[in-house]
């Protein structure tokens, strides 16, 4: 039995024309996007750096389902078996069509996560946390090591690069 539903078709994200300073746009002064917080563990790994310029990209999401406790494992394997990162200006944008953290959109405000797959620190990917705050959203980074049992509830959201 499959335990992730994909709910959409490819959302496309515009071409980055210019160097996208990540802590430029992710913090808690941002007056366009509101963050309620952003992990120390988020500032320390991204701080000063950038994403590149790039042509438009697409993205897929899943939802999980079909169970109260998932393994990430288990869900990668679904996706087609191998972590595909998605760029920090990707999740910007997503957030940009919902500012406030409450709007309806693509990224979930129920109270469940959206997931991204980054790679800023290779080997070991880091799963980026997208969760709706008191005052805006709410910014998680976790290593995922490949002996961690990671495990997400139903309901959650895991984005993917095509």
């Amino acid at each position: 039995m499959s335990i992730l539903a994909l709910r959409r078709e490819v959302i496309e994200i515009p071409k980055n024309y210019k160097y996208f300073c990540i802590s430029e746009h992710f913090n808690e002064k941002n007056e366009i996007v509101k963050f309620s917080h952003i992990s120390e563990s988020f500032k320390r790994l991204f701080t000063g750096l950038y994403v590149s310029i790039r042509p438009e990209q697409k993205l897929l999401y899943y939802d999980l389902v079909n169970g109260p406790c998932l393994n990430i494992r288990k869900a990668i394997v679904e996706m087609g078996g191998s972590i595909i990162s998605t760029d920090l200006f990707s999740v910007y944008y997503l957030m940009l069509q919902q500012p406030s953290g409450c709007e309806d959109g693509t990224l979930l405000v129920n109270g469940c996560s959206n997931y991204f797959f980054t790679q800023f620190s290779l080997p070991l990917p880091e799963l980026l946390g997208i969760n709706k705050g008191p005052k805006g959203w709410v910014v998680s980074l976790t290593k995922i090591c490949p002996s961690d049992l990671e495990h997400f509830y139903s309901g959650h959201r895991i984005f993917r690069s095509l």
